[in-house]
């Protein structure tokens, strides 16, 4: 399996970035974590979580754990700390003459879809408690209230060649539908667009969309029906997709800060 990585980066704001990532390639595992920025309010810095969670998750793997679940779990147990994260991994099996699984684990609104030639065939759910209130992971003696790897959604779905796998943090989903993502991808893969071509035009488009108060996006739509005060989503986005083709997986990240 061959795993190329094409990065798209915009440094647009100095506050934010609580977000972090990792891409395994040999293991053809990746993940995604968003630290929950509420925690600057206590003097905590919201990135400093995230990034040990990933760190801890890329450990679970390189140990050979590969089920998301289980990544997601160990990385809770390990990182203890203050702050908390939402966080989605994904690990894809494949077995020659046969197709490939795709095993998912999510907490939170970070998610991931699958799209094939344009529609999309598999989609994770966002967890929330209330509006802008995701389920999160945190080390209990400093957030007794977290949520826990009990409550991580796991999936698993059958990839044909050709499929893309997008994932993102709320960055990413609360400025952009799956289906306008998934529209998007079809259009630009149609135009024959490269690997890195197509990172950049999402991350264009999704930071165009944050920036939009007219725009009547997920997050402004969520807004409305809290009764809150509409205001431009300006969180860091940060989301990795891969495109997987004749079990090739294509691996691009996109961040927004």
């Amino acid at each position: 399996m061959q795993i190329d990585v094409g990065p798209a980066l915009v440094l647009l704001f100095e506050t934010g970035g609580e977000d972090a990532c990792f891409v395994l390639k040999t293991f053809s595992v990746v993940g995604v974590m968003d630290g929950v920025g509420g925690w600057a309010l206590e003097g905590v810095d919201a990135s400093a979580y995230s990034r040990l969670f990933a760190q801890t998750a890329i450990g679970a793997v390189l140990s050979g754990k590969y089920d998301p679940s289980v990544v997601l779990a160990y990385a809770h147990k390990c990182t203890r700390m203050e702050g908390s994260c939402t966080a989605c991994v994904a690990s894809l099996i494949s077995s020659p003459g046969n197709n490939s699984v795709l095993r998912v684990g999510n907490i939170g609104d970070t998610g991931a879809i699958v799209v094939r030639q344009g529609a999309i065939v598999f989609s994770t759910t966002a967890q929330r408690h209330d509006f802008n209130w995701p389920f999160q992971l945190g080390f209990h003696d400093f957030y007794p209230e977290a949520d826990t790897p009990d409550d991580v959604d796991t999936y698993s779905v059958e990839l044909d060649d050709g499929d893309a796998l997008i994932m993102g943090t709320d960055g990413l989903w609360d400025n952009m539908t799956y289906f306008e993502v998934a529209k998007f991808h079809h259009e630009l893969s149609q135009r024959g667009n490269t690997v890195q071509e197509i990172a950049q035009e999402i991350l264009s488009l999704a930071f165009d969309h944050s920036i939009d108060c007219d725009n009547n996006s997920p997050f402004s739509q969520a807004q409305q029906n809290s009764s809150l005060t509409r205001q431009p989503n300006t969180q860091p986005l940060y989301s990795v997709r891969c495109d997987i083709c004749n079990h090739a997986l294509f691996e691009e990240v996109h961040s927004l800060k």
